[in-house]
């Protein structure tokens, strides 16, 4: 696709200054800035579309008026000891 843009001076100049420190010329550096501009706008609502999914499948997996057992550090030496032994087990 090949688009035209009517720039102002100040930021045709802007962009002509950015491209030289970078050694890129004025069309890669402005289509590298649309395409960071783009992507970066994108990436939220990917996020957000993840974080749904997993928390339906979260949210899939618990039952209503069911308990789970939740992980506290004040157990942490115990899992420890646990996996630290079925490890010395499956090595054996």
């Amino acid at each position: 696709m090949t688009l035209t843009l009517n720039l102002p001076l100040e930021l045709e100049q802007c962009l002509i200054q950015q491209a030289n420190q970078q050694g890129l010329s004025v069309e890669a550096l402005a289509l590298q800035l649309l395409t960071d501009s783009l992507v970066s706008q994108h990436k939220p609502q990917q996020a957000v579309g993840l974080i749904s999914e997993m928390a339906q499948q979260e949210a899939d997996l618990m039952k209503p008026g069911e308990s789970y057992p939740v992980w506290s550090p004040y157990d942490a030496t115990q899992a420890a000891n646990v996996l630290l032994k079925m490890l010395n087990t499956s090595h054996t």
